[in-house]
C-alpha cells in the first residue's frame, strides 16, 4: 500500500511575537505610494525613514516586523549578506532605527509568481481575488524555483515562502533554520500531495 507524501509546500511568512517589532516614526507614511508594497520597485520614490521600537523589553530579532506593513520586514546588512536566498527576489530600502542603518525588505517583481489556482482557493467573500484566501490552491507546474515569493492576487497582504527539498542553499525557510535566525514563523498554507504508484 502506498502513502501520500508532501512535495512542494507553501508557507505564510509571519513574525514571532516573542521579539521586538518596529513602527514608522511617522505613521502617516503608510498612506503614501512608497509604502504600497505590491511587488514593484520603490527605489525611485523612496527616502530613508525613521523607525521606532515597539515592545522594547523583548529581545531583538534578526528579522523585524514593521507594524502596518505585512509584506515587508527589516534586517541589517549582515543578515542580507548571509542570506543569499533573498537575493534577486527582494528589494532592500534604507531605514534608520536610532543610530543604526537597516534595510526594509520587500518582494520585487522577480519574486511575484502567477502561480495561484484562484478558482480552487477558498475566498472569504466567495469571489476569487477578493481578500486573502482562507484555503490556498496553487498550480505546481508554475512553482519552478525556491525562495521568498508573493502572488499577484495577495501581494499587498502577505509574503509566502516556497519549499521543496529543504535545501538551505536555495530555500529561504531552510536557510533561516540552518542559520538559527530569529523573528520569523512559517505557517504552512498549502502542500502538493504526491501519491507514489504501487
Amino acid at each position: 500500500m502506498s502513502k501520500s507524501s508532501e512535495k512542494s509546500r507553501i508557507y505564510r511568512l509571519e513574525f514571532d511575537p516573542a521579539y521586538q517589532s518596529l513602527a514608522l516614526a511617522d505613521p502617516e507614511l503608510l498612506k503614501t505610494p512608497a509604502f504600497q508594497f505590491d511587488s514593484t520597485s520603490k527605489a525611485n520614490v523612496w527616502s530613508a525613514v525613521e523607525l521606532v521600537g515597539v515592545d522594547r523589553v523583548k529581545p531583538e530579532p534578526d528579522f523585524w516586523k514593521v507594524e502596518g506593513l505585512p509584506t515587508a520586514f527589516v534586517c541589517n546588512a549582515r543578515i542580507l549578506g548571509e542570506t543569499p536566498t533573498l537575493s534577486g527576489v527582494t528589494e532592500a530600502l534604507p531605514v534608520q532605527f536610532g543610530n543604526r542603518s537597516l534595510s526594509l525588505v520587500h518582494v520585487n517583481e522577480r519574486g511575484c509568481w502567477d502561480a495561484l489556482d484562484a478558482q480552487n482557493c477558498v475566498w472569504p467573500l466567495g469571489t476569487p481575488g477578493v481578500g486573502t484566501p482562507t484555503r490556498y490552491a496553487f498550480l505546481p507546474r508554475r512553482l519552478d524555483f525556491t525562495t521568498v515569493m508573493t502572488v499577484p492576487e495577495t501581494c499587498e497582504h502577505e509574503i509566502l515562502v516556497y519549499a521543496n527539498f529543504d535545501d538551505p542553499v536555495y530555500e529561504f525557510k531552510a536557510d533561516v533554520k540552518k542559520q538559527k535566525l530569529t523573528g520569523l514563523v512559517f505557517r504552512k498554507v498549502w502542500s502538493e500531495k504526491i501519491t507514489p504508484s504501487r
